[in-house]
């Protein structure tokens, strides 16, 4: 795709510790010529090294770094997140993680979009989860052989005319916003609004929550049926820290939480319609699931013998048996990934192909 996309978009990296993935994510923005600008905002308790920026600088990337306060909790975060905004100037911008894999050539579709279609705001694609597979002497998440792939980010666009029908659609698929690409200017509104009135919740979900439903009232947003990153599932990842969903509306906290969550979209986003707002938030499929099974999954155990778990947790017992196992899985997957053939053959794209190629590679190489 034939694009000049370089001036156009920033990608805004929120960083914080976990300095083995910044530096990967480095050297692959140095492998791949990345073209767009970055700006890392880090929220670290003491500066990155000089020779991690020294990987951008020689590698000719357009990059800013700046140091921002430790930030020790969600609402600071935000902040960095709301000051760094403010630090831009190109005309879209990504806000993106430094344990993923960008597609380029799905990335210049999303702008492409947004300059044809001047009344959407935002504009997304899809993503593929994947784990590594863990090597016997070396039990850090950084390189390796990618497994376990899935799809993530599958809901539809979110275009409706009405700001009140988009919130009703957000409410019921609740897909989180980041990584899509937005006008820089929109998104820094949104984030304006939600720094006017401070607000506490005791489950960090939903930061992100009244974040989305903001960005998603504020205009149309379009989503396109194209691969847009790699995310890497680790022990690290911020969403080891948080509750599965079925856990979250079934927390204590959850009712606290979820007033508070209403309240506020009441506060700063509505002032009228206030019984339609409160008959389409209650009626959220996602928040007030009619799916009884999905919440007695926390109490009910599954009986069900599975011979195959019962020998691999049995096997782990046994220190030798597992490094032998470990050892040999990963021979075999030098010779025929399986995980990889299967993406592989979904996505029928030779660009995106080509990109997925880069990326797996460059897991493999230093495994």
């Amino acid at each position: 795709m034939k694009f000049n996309s370089k001036k156009k978009v920033t990608f805004l990296i929120p960083i914080k510790e976990r300095r083995n993935f910044t530096l990967r994510f480095f050297k692959y923005l140095a492998k791949v010529n990345f073209p767009y600008k970055l700006l890392i905002a880090d929220g670290s308790k003491k500066k990155i090294p000089s020779r991690y920026l020294g990987i951008l600088r020689e590698a000719k990337i357009d990059f800013s770094y700046h140091k921002f306060p430790y930030d020790y909790d969600y609402i600071l975060y935000q902040k960095k997140i709301f000051n760094s905004l403010k630090l831009i100037q190109t005309e879209y911008v990504v806000l993106f993680s430094d344990d993923d894999f960008p597609i380029i050539y799905s990335i210049n579709k999303l702008i492409l979009f947004l300059q044809k279609s001047k009344t959407y705001v935002a504009c997304g694609g899809c993503a593929f989860n994947f784990d590594l597979l863990k090597k016997p002497f070396n039990k850090m998440e950084v390189y390796g052989h990618p497994i376990n792939f899935g799809k993530m980010m599958g809901a539809k666009s979110n275009d409706k005319e009405n700001n009140i029908k988009r919130l009703k659609c957000y409410l019921n698929e609740m897909e989180n916003s980041w990584h899509y690409v937005f006008r820089t200017k929109v998104l820094l509104k949104n984030y304006k609004i939600i720094q006017k009135k401070k607000i506490s919740f005791s489950n960090v979900d939903f930061y992100d929550f009244i974040q989305d439903a903001t960005n998603f009232m504020s205009g149309k947003i379009k989503k396109i049926d194209t691969l847009t990153i790699l995310h890497q599932y680790h022990s690290e990842s911020t969403i080891n820290s948080r509750l599965k969903f079925e856990q979250l509306i079934t927390s204590k906290y959850f009712i606290l939480d979820v007033t508070r969550f209403y309240k506020k979209i009441l506060s700063f986003i509505f002032n009228k319609n206030k019984k339609m707002i409160k008959k389409i938030f209650f009626e959220s499929k996602v928040l007030f699931p009619n799916n009884v099974s999905l919440l007695n999954n926390l109490t009910e155990k599954d009986n069900t013998f599975n011979l195959k778990n019962f020998i691999v947790n049995n096997l782990s017992k046994f220190t030798i048996i597992t490094l032998f196992y470990s050892l040999y899985l990963n021979k075999i997957m030098y010779l025929n990934n399986k995980h990889i053939n299967k993406v592989m053959n979904s996505v029928k794209n030779i660009s995106i192909k080509n990109e997925l190629n880069n990326i797996f590679n460059f897991l493999k190489r230093f495994n």
